[in-house]
């Protein structure tokens, strides 16, 4: 995150953020796309970003009511000079390829295409697969390259992935083929069931909902900013946060000012 004061989650640096602010003062690049599909809230590069309108970070993820950190929830949308920027998408548990590939389809990739990033980032956790021992999700080897093979990203950071043998051989090698684009249909765990990995129909109607709200926020943006306040003005927002790892519980204030100019350049 941007302010730190002990350990969290499972990172210490956001190499990620370090990459996308390198890249742009170091290559001229201005607007960067920041697709994370691991299977916890990408909070801390939500944080980080979250008043600049010129990085969209979108988050795919477990449910925070289910997984940790418990945050990333559809009205998490960036600061008021950026609203709408943030994008968060949480997914209840039992989701399977199915449905990731229908929030990229229906709602990611209609997004990138208005927001036409210089560069796509994609922060491919492999933790939502089917075999991992910390999450809920039902994702698969081929659903991993057919996502990648949809979004297309100029970079894959491989990021949170805690099935060793049961997932992580066969996803990396999805990934990278599908990045080359090589053949990936015969990557296949050996225990792979698709009936018994299937997701139910309310999953599905609860995903569909969710792809709806959030595409409704992107369109709204520029009225959200609006909303925001008047030019001049202040916006506070308080946080709480806790560094499980240092057990240190630290209150947040921020104090931001109302800005026109961050809402245009988004045009």
């Amino acid at each position: 995150m941007r302010v730190s004061h002990g350990g969290r989650g499972f990172c210490h640096i956001n190499i990620e953020a370090i990459m996308v602010e390198y890249i742009r003062s170091q290559f001229g690049l201005k607007r960067i796309a920041v697709i994370d599909t691991d299977c916890h809230h990408g909070d801390g590069t939500n944080d980080i970003f979250w008043h600049d309108p010129d990085v969209l970070f979108v988050s795919l993820h477990q449910d925070g009511r289910t997984l940790y950190p418990g945050t990333g929830f559809t009205g998490e949308l960036g600061g008021p000079n950026a609203r709408g920027s943030n994008l968060n998408i949480p997914l209840p548990p039992g989701t399977s390829s199915e449905g990731y590939l229908y929030v990229i389809k229906n709602c990611v990739l209609p997004i990138l295409d208005e927001f036409k990033p210089d560069l796509i980032v994609n922060s491919a956790g492999q933790d939502n697969h089917y075999t991992d021992p910390l999450t809920n999700m039902n994702f698969c080897a081929q659903g991993y390259a057919m996502l990648t093979s949809l979004l297309k990203p100029d970079i894959a950071v491989l990021e949170g992935g805690y099935s060793i043998e049961g997932a992580l051989p066969y996803v990396n090698l999805g990934i990278i083929l599908a990045m080359a684009g090589l053949d990936y249909s015969d990557v296949v765990e050996p225990d792979y069931d698709p009936e018994r990995l299937k997701q139910s129909v309310s999953i599905t109607d609860k995903i569909k909902k969710t792809a709806d709200i959030i595409n409704s926020y992107w369109k709204e943006k520029e009225v959200l900013r609006q909303k925001a306040g008047t030019p001049g003005s202040f916006e506070i927002r308080h946080r709480e946060i806790f560094y499980d790892t240092d057990n240190i519980f630290e209150r947040q204030k921020e104090k931001i000012r109302i800005c026109r100019i961050a809402a245009v350049a988004l045009r």
